[in-house]
């Protein structure tokens, strides 16, 4: 009889599990940290991305992203990769965004892309109704990679040395 109803809750959990549901990101937007005017990739987009602190991973086709709607203009994409820093390249036409590049810092979900589309009105004012040309089909190239800041720990052991460094020199002048 255990054995039954066992059998009977196994089946009852397996049925209720819907087949291919999609996982969708939940949490928080990512966040735009920078964002900058420079059209084609190539020299200029890759001494911006240098100047960041980024280290490319990979870059592809914002077509290979399969794009859910989460709510109004939130979007989420699930990435290749884990990484801690993205970067988005959009096309501009037809539309009032300054911006063609923007550097997205991955919050919540790192293996998703969560963007708001209203962020990428910076420095001009959002249309009280949103344009319908505005989405994420605009996505032309998407980088992954993580941007690099100096550990504290090497920070220590730097300060550590420039103090022994002094003392020594301290020590001789002596």
């Amino acid at each position: 009889m255990k054995k039954i109803m066992v059998l009977m809750a196994l089946v009852f959990i397996f049925a209720s599990t819907p087949v291919g549901a999609t996982y969708v990101p939940q949490g928080e937007v990512d966040t735009v940290i920078n964002y900058a005017l420079l059209g084609n990739s190539g020299e200029a987009e890759n001494a911006w991305l240098e100047g960041l602190g980024f280290v490319a991973v990979e870059e592809y086709q914002g077509s290979e992203l399969s794009w859910i709607n989460l709510e109004g203009t939130i979007w989420a994409a699930e990435l290749k990769d884990t990484p801690t820093n993205f970067f988005i390249k959009i096309g501009l036409g037809g539309t009032t965004i300054l911006y063609d590049h923007f550097m997205y810092q991955n919050n919540l979900a790192l293996n998703y892309a969560v963007i708001d589309l209203k962020d990428w009105y910076v420095n001009t004012e959002i249309p009280t109704e949103f344009p319908n040309n505005v989405n994420v089909e605009r996505v032309s190239h998407i980088g992954e990679g993580n941007i690099s800041v100096p550990e504290p720990t090497a920070m220590l052991l730097l300060g550590l040395g420039l103090v022994g460094l002094a003392g020594v020199g301290r020590k001789f002048k002596k």
